[in-house]
């Protein structure tokens, strides 16, 4: 922040009193060249019944032509300002263009594509929200038998499937000064198997620790993937905590990836599976994932960098 001394005048109050002060000027001099020559008419209207007095009609005259030269003035001068302030606004509009055209080449000496610029603008330049302290947790677990006995699940799908519980925590924080809403959403992919779609399905979204209900509206499905998405509204400079919790189901050798549509400041992937089930990672991104196995179970991985939106992870896993 530039620091401000005593008795400095912002440049901003500076522009507005030195619009004042022409305001102030054309309008003395319009005032004067009204009455000028209004006291011109007035006088010649005077002097039509008396004795011609050569005095009294250069007076006259004078005045009048004096009035005339000074609304004739404040025309030409109107129009001048108009048209060099509207010269100067194209001209600094063209330049912000090459500004932003050539930002890139003043500070780092490249030259960047525009194409390459428009997007970095599109995703991260102009977005009010990004997402902090992003984490994701997958529990891949086996299919109960009882829900087999039952006869709610054939046995071949069971052997084939596991169950998996996924939730998400992290923050959204508002970087804008003015009030912004936020997306909340959550995608699952369905299974090929209409049979086990019905084992899909969100099960809480909570905003700052507050259990909130998804609209009927607010649901989303497709041929291949169900979720939500809904809407919240961030003061400026505020943040809200999300946490999303949901149900599917997935092969035993299947894949994920999990991306953000958001500017993130990294992402923490976990999960728990069955000691028979491989699981590996890798990051769709410049920086490397760091890995550590918490127990046979428990495998977590951390992207500690930021996002760009729709960069990812992906992860995948097999039965030995």
């Amino acid at each position: 922040m530039a620091m401000q001394e005593d008795g400095d005048v912002p440049k901003s109050i500076e522009r507005d009193l030195e619009r004042s002060l022409e305001r102030s000027v054309y309008m003395i001099v319009g005032v004067l060249a009204m009455v000028s020559l209004s006291g011109g008419i007035i006088l010649q209207k005077i002097s039509a019944g008396a004795p011609e007095s050569l005095w009294v009609d250069i007076a006259s005259s004078f005045m009048k032509e004096l009035g005339i030269a000074g609304i004739v003035a404040l025309l030409i001068i109107a129009t001048i300002e108009q048209f060099t302030r509207s010269k100067h606004q194209k001209a600094a509009d063209s330049l912000m263009d090459r500004i932003k055209t050539n930002l890139f080449y003043a500070i780092y000496h490249r030259h960047i594509p525009t194409e390459v610029f428009e997007e970095v603008e599109r995703c991260l330049l102009t977005k009010n929200i990004i997402r902090r302290n992003y984490s994701v947790s997958y529990s891949l677990s086996i299919i109960p038998p009882a829900l087999v006995a039952e006869g709610k699940i054939s046995q071949q799908d069971a052997d084939g499937h596991l169950f998996a519980t996924v939730s998400s925590r992290y923050e959204l924080h508002n970087i804008s000064d003015g009030s912004a809403k936020a997306p909340i959403e959550m995608y699952l992919e369905l299974p090929i198997d209409e049979n086990l779609r019905s084992y899909v399905e969100i099960m809480e979204v909570k905003i700052d620790n507050s259990v909130t209900q998804i609209e009927p509206f607010e649901y989303v499905k497709s041929a291949a993937d169900s979720g939500f998405k809904k809407e919240t509204t961030i003061s400026p400079h505020g943040s809200v905590k999300i946490s999303l919790k949901a149900r599917t189901i997935k092969r035993k050798t299947d894949m994920e990836v999990w991306a953000s549509r958001l500017p993130s400041d990294g992402l923490k992937l976990q999960v728990v599976a069955p000691e028979f089930i491989e699981v590996k990672a890798k990051a769709n991104h410049s920086s490397q994932l760091t890995f550590e196995q918490l127990d046979a179970q428990t495998r977590v991985w951390e992207l500690e960098s930021g996002i760009f939106p729709f960069q990812s992870v992906i992860f995948w896993w097999r039965a030995n």
